[in-house]
């Protein structure tokens, strides 16, 4: 079957195009039919077959998918990230409200390290959690004395105050992680761990699970949420972290279906399946990484009580 050449996505810029509109009929009809299964399985299969045919909506896909889409990679293979806002040169386009997708994003995947919040944990983790001593530190102060502070989850850091919280929460949740591992979202509401009400409002309560997409090669990018769980995760040096499968492009989903003869459906579920998580792979495997790696007595008996498998 020959395909339409499809758009090549740019990033959104301030003078971006319109929002593409939503006609909210069609995209209810379209909902009422992705909730049930044989719904999903074509609208799946439609995606594969035609990338022009309308996305498959994420809210749709989350509510069949559940939480059958989170897995666990090794942080150090996410080095690139796709964007989330791009534009196709017509409308605005966020890439988070789909599943699937089959334009060209040549131009919209860069190296983790193009993005502040990933630079961020980096010089904090090389400092030792001492954020004053670091570079960034004086940056940010500099900018909040000139009145131009930078803006971190929709909170601009105007004084030292805000600096210091932003930091503060970031030290306290890198030492979470160091102690925990990085845990599914699933398996936080019951435990005491980070929260940073104050410092991103509201971004606690929607967040999920480090966002991936599969691009059109198969190749694996981050994508969608957990920018600064990513940055410490590779950071420290974890051999496992829990995220949650967002987008796929419709190239790799039509070339599996090809290859392996399997629906959509299956073949997702079955490529997460592969990779599930375990909670005990995030933390005990962390703990032998870093014992593996440590030089003295000393350093060990630190990590055991870090663990907290012996008092301290």
């Amino acid at each position: 079957m020959e395909h339409q050449p499809q758009p090549r996505y740019r990033l959104r810029g301030a003078t971006a195009p319109p929002r593409l509109p939503v006609r909210t009929g069609a995209v209810l009809a379209r909902g009422l039919m992705a909730g049930t299964a044989s719904g999903m399985r074509a609208a799946l299969a439609r995606a594969a077959r035609d990338p022009g045919s309308p996305p498959v909506p994420m809210l749709h896909a989350r509510l069949f998918f559940r939480r059958r889409l989170v897995l666990a990679v090794d942080p150090a293979s996410l080095d690139r990230q796709l964007a989330v806002n791009v534009t196709d040169g017509t409308w605005w386009i966020d890439l988070a409200d789909r599943l699937t997708d089959g334009a060209d994003w040549t131009d919209v995947i860069h190296p983790l390290a193009t993005y502040e919040a990933h630079r961020d944990m980096v010089a904090l983790i090389e400092a030792d959690l001492r954020y004053r001593d670091t570079t960034l530190y004086a940056v940010l102060a500099a900018q909040a004395a000139a009145g131009a502070p930078a803006v971190r989850f929709g909170v601009a850091l105007a004084d030292r105050a805000r600096i210091d919280a932003y930091f503060d929460y970031y030290v306290a949740l890198v030492r979470s992680i160091e102690r925990r591992g990085l845990m599914p979202r699933s398996a936080l509401p019951l435990r005491k761990v980070p929260r940073g009400g104050g410092v991103r409002p509201w971004y606690e309560w929607t967040e999920r699970d480090p966002g991936i997409a599969i691009g059109p090669d198969g190749e694996v990018l981050r994508f969608a949420g957990g920018r600064h769980r990513t940055a410490i995760a590779r950071s420290l040096g974890l051999p496992s972290m829990p995220v949650e499968l967002r987008l796929v492009h419709t190239r790799w989903l039509r070339s599996e279906m090809e290859r392996t003869g399997k629906t959509a459906e299956r073949i997702l579920l079955d490529w997460a399946a592969e990779r599930a998580p375990t909670a005990a792979l995030h933390r005990t495997g962390w703990f032998a990484h870093r014992v593996a790696g440590a030089r003295s007595a000393e350093t060990i008996g630190a990590l055991v009580a870090a663990a907290g498998l012996l008092p301290v």
